[in-house]
């Protein structure tokens, strides 16, 4: 087999590391392909010449990339992309103490190949190696199984009853869910239609923060300000425009991805169904919007609804730019500049949709060209939550009533895991849509609350105009009671599934399972690299 030995041992490792899949009967098949004795020197390179392709491809294969068709969908992004940022992207893929150990391996391999034949060892190895590591992994869960959880908030969640779902179940589960969301709305026809409404909605969506890329330690102080907080929020999705999309359509419960591009219900589009109870809409970002389509998406129609002008020049100072080079402008500048001009337009209640890129991966800050996003990334996240609490005491400064609700659009994938390397988000794992989703109730009267209302049942955009429904319906704005908490406990639930194109992560019980076009559903590993 010569130095397809190492080839072989290579996936191997990597299997084993969980870094890769590994399809034992592809694998075998090839093996006896390059392993077959061939006599003549020109058939052997001509197998040669066949083999290199095909053992590149049975590769990508095993690997988690994308299906090539989705790389290639996605190869018009590739090209804003900065040398700087794909120099950095091409040194995530680099896992130094992996490397060393497989360097090792062969050359460890090398010695005892003069000898013993390694290729018998090899073709042993192929077969015994992925029922081994299946053995093992079957016998760590069900060894979990059996030891009680414990949760974010320190309770101990009991095991649960099934542990594991074959393909046809996890189909159907899926099928489930969606049909039992096609049933969800939130109407605002039992909202007294008299009564002008009496604050404004100011929806902060931010790009690339979850609940994994935060310190622990950080991760309640962070939102101490806000009244409400849903700790297990799921955007659904890992990339903005989907992810935006979901948000403007969230009277109606989760749609699969491919009806994100065709045109939903009229009632499902929040901003258009809050226009028709007397806002104004209004949209503003602090970047120009054209990376991926994403202003085009927001606005179109059909997809996010929010056909309305984008806010012009503000004169809002650079704080920084992104991996293509274009500016990203400092929030509370931008936002505090919008909020003067705001209370000098009119009474009429304004909903703003408002969306911040100064977390993505590649931003680069002034001076800091040579520090990658990764590192920069606590940085910028900590100026960012500056900019939203001194953007709040603005507000509560003003006096004018207004529900300040943030929520994330993804995660940044800060950590990677053991599929996906850092700052890739084709699959979307529980690491990268579990995201912060934060209200705040300005200028209500009568309302104080020392600490936030925490909720740590599932939850998605649904949960969040059905907040925005009942605080209108209670007339806490204008001096009634709100029992904030009730209405917490009220919330929808909405069991965990996140997709792209492509790709369907579901959650049940503490295990995640992940589908792939034309193949069956595969246990997903959530553990970090």
């Amino acid at each position: 087999m010569g130095l397809w030995n190492y080839y072989f041992i290579t996936k191997l490792m990597l299997y084993w590391n969980s870094n890769i899949d590994f399809h034992v009967i592809e694998n075998v098949l090839f093996a006896l392909y390059v392993l077959f004795p061939l006599k003549r020197l020109w058939v052997r390179r001509l197998r040669t010449f066949f083999a290199i392709p095909l053992g590149i491809g049975l590769f990508y294969h095993d690997s988690f990339f994308p299906l090539p068709e989705r790389l290639i969908a996605l190869t018009p992004n590739f090209r804003d992309f900065s040398l700087a940022y794909i120099a950095e992207l091409l040194s995530r893929f680099i896992n130094i103490p992996f490397l060393v150990l497989l360097l090792s391996a062969c050359a460890l391999l090398a010695l005892l190949g003069r000898r013993l034949r390694l290729s018998t060892f090899t073709l042993i190895a192929i077969v015994a190696l992925p029922w081994w590591h299946e053995r093992e992994t079957l016998k760590l869960e069900q060894a979990s199984l059996t030891t009680p959880q414990a949760c974010d908030d320190g309770v101990t969640s009991q095991p649960h009853i099934k542990s594991h779902y074959n393909n046809e179940e996890l189909n159907g589960l899926l099928t489930g869910f969606y049909d039992t969301q096609a049933t969800k709305k939130v109407s605002f026809e039992s909202s007294n239609p008299t009564q002008s409404p009496q604050f404004d909605i100011i929806l902060l969506h931010i790009c690339s923060l979850s609940w994994d890329d935060i310190d622990p330690n950080e991760r309640d102080g962070l939102f101490k300000r806000f009244d409400v907080l849903l700790k297990n929020f799921n955007s659904a999705a890992s990339y903005s425009g989907p992810a935006a999309i979901r948000l403007l359509r969230a009277s109606c419960g989760q749609e699969p991805h491919a009806k994100l591009y065709q045109e939903a219900p009229k009632q499902c589009y929040l901003f258009n169904v809050l226009e028709g109870i007397g806002y104004q809409r209004q949209l503003l970002l602090n970047h120009d919007g054209h990376f991926g389509g994403f202003l085009q998406e927001v606005q179109n129609v059909q997809q996010g609804g929010l056909n309305v002008p984008l806010w012009g020049d503000l004169g809002a100072k650079v704080q920084m730019h992104s991996f293509d080079g274009t500016p990203i402008y400092e929030d509370f500048d931008i936002l505090s500049r919008w909020w003067a001009k705001r209370k000098a337009r009119s009474d009429q209640p304004v909903v703003l949709y408002y969306n911040t890129i100064s977390l993505h991966d590649g931003d680069v800050l002034p001076g800091q060209e040579k520090i990658s996003s990764i590192k920069s990334f606590p940085t910028r996240m900590h100026k960012l939550m500056q900019d939203i609490d001194g953007f709040t005491t603005t507000l509560e400064q003003t006096g004018r009533p207004v529900a300040l609700i943030l929520v994330a659009e993804h995660g940044a994938a800060l950590h990677g895991d053991t599929v996906q390397i850092p700052g890739m988000r084709e699959l979307p794992s529980p690491r990268i849509t579990l995201v912060p989703a934060a209200i705040k109730f300005i200028g209500m009267p009568g309302f104080q609350s020392a600490h936030p209302v925490i909720s740590n049942r599932p939850t998605s955009y649904l949960a969040l105009t059905e907040l925005i429904k009942g605080v209108m319906v209670s007339g806490a704005y204008g001096g009634h009671a709100l029992d904030l908490e009730g209405l917490v406990n009220g919330l929808s639930e909405t069991e965990y599934v996140s997709e792209n194109e492509q790709t369907v992560v579901l959650g049940k019980g503490s295990k995640y399972y992940l589908h792939e076009p034309n193949t069956d559903w595969m246990d997903y590993k959530v553990k970090a690299e």
